[in-house]
């Protein structure tokens, strides 16, 4: 790993919670061993409890957005998080218009009409397209 390069700070949506598609992300974009990163993302205990709802859903979401270059979404429709994608969707859009890059793992899966009308980007489950997108879309760590 070259020390100069570039480190971006990425959100992973709630839609990572499905399945092991979270560790295979990872996976994947350690795959470009040039490309330094870390992850944000909320706890699944803090995002699925009734305590979280709302306002304060949202405020917890846009306190880790804040500090982070992009968000990352798992293509798909998600009905069961659709609250809580859309909340984050708000916090990388409203304030700071930050990158939406939607990752489609399966070419043939849907994604949620909401998450494409906000995307950025949609790109297929390949390193080095995401990594290029991530890239591409964050000004200053290119």
């Amino acid at each position: 790993m070259n020390k100069s390069s570039p480190s971006y700070t990425l959100y992973l949506s709630c839609s990572w919670y499905y399945d092991n598609t979270y560790k295979e992300l990872l996976a994947l974009l350690d795959l470009i061993k040039e490309f330094r990163y870390e992850i944000r993302t909320l706890p699944v205990d803090i995002t699925r409890s009734s305590r979280n709802k709302g306002r304060r859903r949202y405020q917890r979401i846009k306190n880790v957005m804040d500090n982070s270059d992009a968000l990352l979404v798992l293509g798909g429709v998600y009905p069961l998080y659709q609250d809580l994608l859309g909340k984050e969707i708000m916090a990388c859009k409203n304030n700071q218009s930050k990158p939406l890059i939607v990752i489609k793992r399966e070419a043939e899966r849907q994604i949620s009409p909401v998450v494409s009308q906000y995307a950025d980007r949609i790109v297929e489950w390949r390193a080095e397209d995401i990594i290029k997108t991530i890239r591409e879309l964050i000004p200053g760590n290119a």
